[in-house]
């Protein structure tokens, strides 16, 4: 369901720009819409380190997308405040918020930064319930960037919750059965931006902070 939603969100929405944090499928998506529907006019930026042959390759075949090939937070936060109302941040991050982490940067330093009704996508996101036992038992994943974005949820009133692919496909099944004659699953989590960019009010920043002794 999460192809579905994005391409739904891309064509609604008519964003300007697009930014993804972590790329692969959803970049090749991006791209072949952008050429589709768009005529090539969405600014296209795709942060990712390490790219993966099929996205060296959808890049050579689209020529519509810029790749930077650096970990996010090596980037200055101002590109972040280019985006503007309807334009997207689309994050699939590494999923772990520690020290230095891209999840920190993207929580602490990006989103408070974002303009005014800037869409923003977080993947493998299984809110309200917790991450798959699969994961957690037999592959020993210890993410815990769904546990940081319900705690930055909370009593806030600057992010409002769109639409959520997994609660969608686990608490209405009929309804997507209904709607693509199966079942289908996902992680999608989107949200948008509802208030002004506190980027004046932002005093500390996590560069700014020394360790502990």
């Amino acid at each position: 369901m999460d192809a579905f939603a994005y391409f739904s969100f891309i064509l609604h929405y008519k964003p300007k720009k697009v930014i993804e944090i972590g790329c692969g499928f959803s970049s090749l998506l991006l791209m072949e819409v952008n050429k589709k529907f768009f005529n090539n006019n969405i600014d296209i930026k795709l942060i990712e380190p390490y790219p993966s042959k099929d996205l060296v390759e959808g890049l050579r075949v689209f020529k519509n997308a810029e790749l930077l090939q650096v970990p996010v937070q090596d980037l200055d936060f101002s590109i972040f405040e280019e985006l503007n109302e309807n334009d997207i941040l689309f994050i699939d991050s590494t999923h772990v918020a520690k020290v230095g982490s891209d999840v920190n940067y993207i929580f602490f330093e990006i989103l408070p930064r974002l303009n005014y009704g800037v869409l923003i996508h977080f993947h493998d996101i299984f809110l309200p319930d917790e991450y798959p036992k699969k994961w957690v038992f037999e592959e020993n994943r210890a993410w815990n960037e769904m546990y940081i974005l319900r705690a930055f949820l909370m009593y806030n009133n600057c992010f409002k919750t769109l639409f959520s692919s997994y609660y969608v496909s686990t608490r209405f099944p009929e309804m997507v059965i209904r709607l693509f004659n199966k079942p289908l699953g996902g992680g999608s989590y989107w949200l948008k931006k509802i208030c002004g960019s506190s980027a004046e009010r932002t005093k500390i920043k996590i560069s700014d902070c020394s360790m502990a002794d």
